[in-house]
């Protein structure tokens, strides 16, 4: 017995730009915000990002884009 299965390839929609929800966070020592990339196109395929602190002294951010404000 042979099994037989069609198989159709998609192209994914590339980003073409990234910009955030807000372009000011401003937070107090303790507090926590999140920010919220936008893709253009919106349909876009591929939408990872990769969240960085330069300086975890001042701030740290998660995966999600969730911003915590540390003690200076």
């Amino acid at each position: 017995m042979k099994a037989a299965c069609e198989v159709q390839v998609t192209k994914g929609t590339l980003v073409e730009s990234v910009a955030l929800d807000k372009s000011v966070l401003t937070l107090a020592e303790g507090e926590e915000g999140t920010l919220v990339p936008q893709f253009t196109p919106e349909k876009a395929t591929y939408r990872n990002v990769t969240w960085v602190s330069l300086d975890q002294k001042i701030a740290t951010v998660d995966g999600s884009g969730r911003v915590r404000a540390n003690a200076k």
